[in-house]
């Protein structure tokens, strides 16, 4: 089923608090006219003009409030309830039509509580996409690693392959040798070792994502192209973008886990595509860089390679591949070293996709390779330190196409070299997937790589989990446990102890800022309280996210922050209380924001009320 929402007149009255630099309203109820009728009982109506969700008014409670626990909050058989206050708490989940129950103090706009779901897929008699959990997102690039063994006790969910198409085709034929396969007409040379890799991998149930790149010599001849080098040259731009489309129709095809080969679920087109040096277009070294016209060449290349691996795998998700200079202020077609932003390639690749659902394989280094450092505050890069940032970015952006909120990491380490060390890079690594888990959207997270590659090494980028000789680093153990081992969930960490949820922390530093964050903030912030919510959608539950406001952050149903900079989603909140659940709100108290379970905020300003979320897991 397709679930279309269409936007909702509302009235919303509004007190705007002004906090630091932000601007944060303290919302009322919201409301509409025309009753929604269900004739389905899908959950889903028609109130005469548009789409409706229906959800039932609150109940009143009809026992009494029982706090079993000591900490203030209750169940009544129905709701959370606070002990003592003579009334109960609850989100409104009324349809537009319905007045606010009575007992209901506090509510969240209508219009907040609708989660957008990608569009139903017609799969044509193709393979249905992976189900994904926050427990499938641990992939690793294996480096042809010996012992598949270690990887899979280790509970390695996925695995990245790089697809060299010069590799696959290095001449162009239609007269195909014994050992080469035919595909609409052309002849491929199927790369032994990962045509077994993949076999194998998709046998043991994880989930395989293809990195298409390398355009062979023969594709780019008539190209005009400014490598540096002849090992650059595989990284110029195809002069027909159908040449590559029939490389990715023919991947696709071999591996659509239906042949006998296979299966490659996750398709990134290219690599790194808003940086010169990976994807050349007639400029850099130089020569000037037409951005409308680097941004056309790609877009030709994705939409055709789309539509060719859709054709036969239609659930496959097709990914743009892109470097961590997220902002503006990055874009510098003119320079030596070319780079576009990716808020202007992506907004550039969006305009000429004719609705095409393409989502971001995203690599999201640190912005010094040789360095374990990262915060949240490393704007204008979007690293592991502020990985929120991007997802809330694409939530802002595309609010109506929620397959674009999806995000694949697809090419992530830390180096162990340089200004960092083998200690530093373990603890990075542990933040960086907590940090990823604490954000949810993010589907996969391949590490870069296996083993210390010497080449890079030398320049103090060792990425690797394991040293060049094979030895494992202490990044490896920490790496190869934190999601359980051999099947199991047990001894939890790094982030996988909280799923499936994510676990919101409230923290103050010694200045007295507050940071209300899913997200790993620094060393200077002691915990004040914290909660849990789920990572992953469920009806009746919608989208809170982390917002800046001066030195603190603070949470909002919005997903604008009310102009404020969104350091992104944080998780699900219900909007019926339940039992060990209790009522969020965002709090102030003069220039303090803060996040507070305390019922209305005591004595200090609420800011908006959140909705419920876990106390405890």
């Amino acid at each position: 089923m397709v679930f279309v929402v269409m936007k909702i007149r509302t009235a919303i009255s509004a007190v705007i608090f002004s906090i630091g630099t932000a601007l944060i309203p303290v919302i009322s109820s919201a409301q509409s006219a025309g009753e929604c009728v269900d004739t389905d009982g899908d959950g889903w109506g028609w109130d005469g003009q548009q789409s409706c969700v229906m959800q039932s008014i609150a109940r009143a409670a009809t026992t009494a409030c029982i706090d079993t626990d000591g900490d203030g909050w209750g169940w009544n058989g129905v709701e959370s309830c606070r002990v003592g206050s003579g009334a109960t708490v609850t989100v409104q989940g009324a349809s537009p039509s319905s007045q606010v129950a009575q007992n209901a103090e506090y509510s969240v706009p209508y219009e907040r509580r609708i989660e957008r779901l990608p569009q139903a897929i017609d799969l044509n008699g193709s393979l249905a996409y992976p189900n994904r959990t926050g427990f499938d997102i641990k992939s690793v690039n294996t480096d042809f690693w010996p012992n598949s063994q270690e990887l899979l006790d280790a509970n390695t969910a996925g695995i990245g392959v790089n697809l060299v198409w010069e590799s696959w085709q290095p001449s162009r034929s239609n007269n195909c040798t014994s050992s080469q396969i035919k595909f609409d007409g052309a002849c491929f040379t199927v790369q032994s070792p990962f045509d077994q890799k993949i076999k194998y991998w998709s046998a043991q149930g994880k989930t395989v994502t293809g990195i298409l790149y390398g355009v062979p010599a023969w594709a780019r001849n008539n190209n005009v192209c400014t490598a540096t080098s002849e090992s650059t040259e595989k990284f110029c731009s195809t002069n027909n973008a159908n040449d590559y489309a029939r490389f990715a129709a023919m991947i696709a095809e071999r591996y659509n886990g239906l042949n006998g080969h296979g299966r490659i679920a996750d398709f990134v087109i290219h690599n790194e595509v808003n940086m010169n040096q990976w994807y050349k277009v007639e400029c850099g070294s130089g020569v000037p860089c037409d951005t409308e016209k680097w941004i056309a060449d790609y877009s030709n290349n994705f939409n055709a390679a789309y539509d060719r691996i859709k054709s036969i795998q239609p659930a496959a998700r097709v990914l743009i591949s892109l470097a961590h200079q997220f902002d503006t202020t990055f874009d510098n077609p003119t320079g030596s070293n070319p780079v576009l932003s990716v808020k202007t390639f992506i907004r550039g690749l969006h305009a000429r996709a004719a609705g095409r659902k393409w989502r971001i394989a995203y690599h999201p280094y640190h912005k010094r390779l040789d360095s374990a450092a990262a915060s949240f505050d490393d704007l204008p890069y979007v690293t592991f330190g502020n990985i929120g940032v991007l997802s809330g970015w694409l939530r802002q952006e595309f609010p109506y196409q929620p397959e674009s909120w999806e995000v694949h990491l697809t090419e992530n380490g830390v180096s162990s070299a340089g200004l960092s060390d083998e200690y530093s890079q373990r603890i990075a690594v542990c933040n960086s997937y907590r940090n990823t888990l604490g954000t949810p959207g993010i589907e996969n997270y391949i590490y870069h790589r296996m083993k210390d590659h010497p080449l890079e090494a030398v320049h103090g980028v060792a990425l690797g989990l394991r040293r060049d000789d094979g030895s494992a680093k202490p990044a490896w153990y920490t790496w190869e446990s934190m999601s359980g081992r051999g099947s199991q969930r047990d001894n939890l960490d790094c982030g996988f102890e909280n799923l499936p949820y994510t676990k919101l922390v409230s923290s103050v530093n010694a200045s007295g800022d507050y940071r209300a964050s899913t997200r790993v903030v620094g060393d200077s912030y002691s915990t004040v309280d914290q909660w849990f919510l789920l990572r992953d959608y469920q009806p009746g539950a919608y989208m809170a996210y982390e917002c800046q406001s001066g030195q603190s952050s603070y949470i909002s149903t919005d997903v604008y922050c009310s102009g404020a900079r969104s350091y992104g989603p944080i998780g699900y909140v219900s909007e019926h209380g339940s039992a060990n659940t209790t009522a969020l709100f965002t709090c102030r108290n003069g220039s303090q924001v803060y996040s507070s379970d305390e019922y209305g905020c005591g004595n200090d300003a609420v800011v908006e009320f959140i909705g419920y979320v876990r106390k405890r897991l």
